[in-house]
């Protein structure tokens, strides 16, 4: 018998943890207008971000539905698996309602789904502490239930380039668009309860990092467990990212991510951000 864990495409985990043993990642379907795309399978992150900036509208993503979770569920348990899937938060996606319909429908005491009440980088680390715990041989009962406890201590926080896309996406005004360009508004947003919320505006780079920075200390970072570094379209960003946060916050490991189409879509290019578990 076999732990298997299944999460989503908006995890946005890198190649190395996509190619753990017995993890499956279940896409998301995103949409521009009447074109479609299979997250991270005919759409790649790069290839987002170069149709994101010359769209006119704001894409879109399915769910995945709960037909697909129950062949998954099915398939797995019925070879005596035991299935542990932990997804995006249910306030951005119905693909943990889903998740859940296809759990009840098969009506087996072996499959447990997460919401993990967050989304990409801050579902990354969730992940990997979910795959860390099965190596040091917890079952998927005992492994979900310390997720249930420590994914309300996750925090992620992003710097967003430009406001552009918060507008373009009805978070923001276009005169709060405007003046936030002009005044080199870079602002920091987190994910709370499983919603995207504006945390702080600072003005530049190196400021709105700094808060980052500030806001983890303040938190108490638990460095001992998964920490990730995440990035829009341009890996360079990584090496600021190290930079600023790794020495000051005593990181000495992380998982780096290249944050896909959930986030994207209303950040837009050159997001920087951290997630971690507090103390």
């Amino acid at each position: 018998m076999t732990l298997q864990i299944i999460t989503d495409s908006t995890a946005d985990l890198p190649l190395y943890l996509k190619n753990t043993p017995h993890l499956t990642v279940m896409p998301l379907t995103v949409h521009f207008g009447d074109e479609s795309y299979i997250d991270g399978v005919n759409l790649t992150n790069e290839e987002f971000y170069e149709k994101l900036c010359h769209s006119y509208s704001v894409p879109t993503t399915s769910q995945i539905s709960a037909t697909a979770f129950k062949a998954v569920f099915n398939e797995m348990s019925g070879k005596g698996d035991d299935v542990l899937g932990i997804f995006i938060s249910s306030d951005l996606s119905g693909t943990f309602a889903s998740a859940s319909l296809a759990r009840s429908e098969l009506g087996k005491d072996n499959i447990y789904v997460i919401d993990s009440r967050t989304v990409t980088l801050g579902l990354t680390v969730l992940v990997q502490q979910a795959i860390n715990l099965r190596a040091q041989g917890y079952s998927a009962k005992e492994i979900y239930e310390k997720l249930e406890e420590q994914k309300d201590k996750i925090r992620l926080y992003a710097k967003v380039d430009t406001l552009k896309y918060l507008k373009k996406g009805g978070r923001l005004s276009t005169a709060g668009a405007v003046l936030g360009t002009l005044l080199n508004v870079k602002p920091v947003v987190t994910v709370s309860d499983g919603k995207v919320l504006m945390a702080r505006k600072a003005r530049g780079n190196s400021k709105s990092l700094q808060w980052i920075k500030e806001k983890a200390l303040a938190d108490g970072i638990d460095v001992n467990l998964p920490v990730a570094l995440g990035y829009s379209n341009n890996s360079s960003l990584l090496k600021e990212l190290e930079d600023t946060l790794c020495e000051g916050l005593n990181i000495q490991k992380y998982v780096p991510v290249s944050i896909g189409a959930t986030v994207g879509t209303h950040g837009g290019p050159n997001i920087m951000a951290l997630a971690y578990f507090m103390k």
